[in-house]
C-alpha cells in the first residue's frame, strides 16, 4: 500500500509536480471543435491538468488556448472580449492573438504558450516545451 506522499507523486497532475511535469509533454485532447462554432463567439474555458485555459475562435477562424487570467492583472479572459482576430481582456483592454501573442499599445509581451493541433473533430493541447525532436502526432486517417 502506497503513503499518501508516494500516491501524490504517481497521481496528481498539477503544475510541477512530477506526473504534471511529464504529462504536459503529450498532446491532451482539450476540446471539440463545436464547442466554439463560429468566429468571435464567446470564450470557453477549457481546464487541463489542474489548468484553467480559455479557448477561443478569433475573427480569422483560427483558434487560441490561453490561459484564464490575463498575464497583466489576473483579470478572467472567460469574461474578455472576443473581437479582432483576438481576445480582449476587460479590465485593461490587452489582447491576446491566437499565437499567445499580448499585444500593448508600446510593444509585445509573450504569455503562455499552448500548442494546438486539431484531428477529427477534436482539438489536442500542450504546453509547447523544447524538447529534441517533438513534433506534431501523426494525422493519419
Amino acid at each position: 500500500m502506497f503513503t499518501k506522499r508516494q500516491n501524490a507523486l504517481l497521481n496528481e497532475t498539477r503544475k510541477e509536480t512530477p506526473l504534471g511535469e511529464v504529462m504536459r509533454r503529450y498532446w491532451i485532447p482539450a476540446l471539440m471543435s463545436e464547442e466554439i462554432p463560429e468566429p468571435d463567439c464567446p470564450p470557453v474555458r477549457v481546464p487541463i491538468l489542474g489548468e484553467e485555459l480559455v479557448a477561443f475562435r478569433d475573427t480569422d477562424g483560427r483558434i487560441g488556448v490561453v490561459a484564464e487570467h490575463c498575464s497583466h492583472r489576473g483579470t478572467s479572459l472567460f469574461y474578455g472580449r472576443n473581437e479582432n482576430c483576438g481576445l480582449r481582456c476587460g479590465y485593461h483592454g490587452w489582447k491576446m492573438d491566437e499565437l499567445i501573442n499580448t499585444y500593448v499599445r508600446l510593444g509585445t509581451i509573450c504569455s503562455i504558450v499552448i500548442g494546438l493541433f486539431y484531428w477529427r473533430g477534436c482539438l489536442f493541447a500542450r504546453k509547447q516545451i523544447q524538447l529534441a525532436g517533438a513534433s506534431t502526432p501523426e494525422q493519419s486517417e
